[in-house]
């Protein structure tokens, strides 16, 4: 299956989460708004990265960040299936006030 969208590539996990530009973006932008860069291009770089993020709440903080965002990323794709309109920021939006909900709850800063 192609994306409606970018039209690049044929659909793979891959792609959807790592090469697809919309990921990217919304990557880039939410690990921004908390002052962290994201630079990963794949799972294996994503994973050294957590491993070398110092002291459990950063870490869990960087964690529940990327699960957020490839959960909305998901989203994004199902709804780009089923043709509803969305926009990177609409996702950047909800995925930082589902996190800044979260780590109010868990008290991490």
């Amino acid at each position: 299956m192609r994306y409606d969208l970018c039209e690049e590539e044929i659909e793979t996990t891959k792609h959807l989460f790592w090469s697809y530009h919309f990921a990217q973006r919304v990557y880039q932008l939410v690990f921004g708004r908390y002052n962290l860069l994201f630079q990963a291009t794949n799972i294996e770089e994503i994973a050294a990265v957590m491993l070398k993020v110092k002291g459990r709440m950063p870490r869990m903080k960087f964690i529940a960040i990327w699960a957020a965002c490839s959960y909305s990323i998901w989203r994004v794709r199902n709804r780009i299936i089923h043709k509803k309109k969305f926009t990177v920021d609409d996702y950047c939006e909800y995925v930082t006030a589902y996190m800044d909900s979260y780590f109010m709850y868990k008290r991490v800063r």
